[in-house]
């Protein structure tokens, strides 16, 4: 059931209640010392400020919040458009704009520190194709992160860059229809189905009581998953709400996840959770984004 990986356990896993803190570099922000004489004049703060505390060594590219904030502006235009009438010029445009994110979500990775690169530990391998597999135990390489709050960074980015992907097919097809080119949406799937390998390789470090525990007892004949602390719950439940909607998503991983988040739900009792894992669509995203109150409240266990 488990191969191990050549690198063996990662030291991260081994100190899981380590602060993050000393490994981040020092926000660099430039604030005007007197309050904006105009109300639309906002404040003076440096590119290389970042709230989620990204790397900031890299100067000559986006945080990730910045390019965040353009993908909310992005998601809520194509609400807008894709959801009702619009011209050919006006998806063609939020085609081209979410292209240009794609861009942006492709090299944000090379800016992140070495230590808070995933390391794997481990691979599931299939066992029996005909039955939903037990939380834990999609067939996929298990990876351990940093900490918590770099997993989270992690699957908040892959998150959005799915949404945007999803954007980018949907474009696509609208534009072109029956006629849409293959080589094209293969491209965008492919793509896609790297991000959502990355969300679903972080699922046992996220919830489980001890990763590398859970990849010994794997071998052993797949036991269930021993719940870890809550904040690994409060963590992921959104990005795997988004997973679950997603158009990039096969149907059969969607079921999967959200039995995660009904398990998230029902075993670290965050009644949320469940509530995700009834919808199958995104008509209910709004509310579903009152969960960002959830996970800011999480970031800071």
């Amino acid at each position: 059931m488990v191969n191990y990986g050549p690198s063996g356990a990662c030291l991260a896993c081994k100190e899981k209640r380590k602060k993050c803190d000393k490994g981040r570099p020092d926000l660099e922000v430039e604030i005007s010392q007197s309050p904006p004489s105009h109300s639309h004049s906002p404040n003076k703060v440096s590119q290389k400020f970042s709230l989620l505390c990204t790397p900031l060594f890299n100067q000559s590219s986006s945080t990730i919040d910045f390019i965040y904030g353009r993908t909310l502006s992005l998601m809520r235009k194509a609400e807008s458009l894709l959801e009702n009438e619009a011209t050919v010029d006006q998806i063609c445009q939020l085609k081209a704009e979410a292209e240009l994110l794609k861009e942006a979500y492709n090299t944000w990775p090379e800016t992140a520190p070495h230590a808070w690169i995933p390391k794997p530990i481990g691979v599931i391998s299939p066992n029996n194709e005909e039955i939903l597999p037990d939380v834990g135990y999609w067939p996929t390489t298990i990876f351990c992160y940093y900490d918590f709050y770099v997993a989270s960074l992690w699957n908040n980015y892959r998150k959005a860059a799915l949404l945007v992907l999803d954007v980018i097919l949907r474009c696509h097809r609208r534009i072109n229809g029956y006629f849409s080119d293959q080589i094209f949406q293969d491209s965008i799937e492919k793509d896609a189905t790297k991000l959502t390998e990355g969300i679903v390789s972080s699922i046992p470090y996220l919830l489980s009581e001890d990763v590398e525990v859970f990849v010994e007892n794997a071998a052993k004949g797949s036991p269930l998953i021993v719940p870890g602390r809550p904040v690994g719950g409060l963590l992921s439940m959104h990005t795997l709400f988004v997973l679950s909607t997603v158009s990039t998503t096969d149907e059969k991983l969607k079921s999967y996840i959200r039995d995660c988040l009904a398990w998230v739900g029902s075993r670290m009792g965050i009644a949320q959770a469940t509530v995700l894992s009834k919808y199958t669509t995104m008509n209910q995203f709004q509310y579903a984004m009152e969960t960002r109150v959830i996970v800011w409240a999480g970031m800071l266990i």
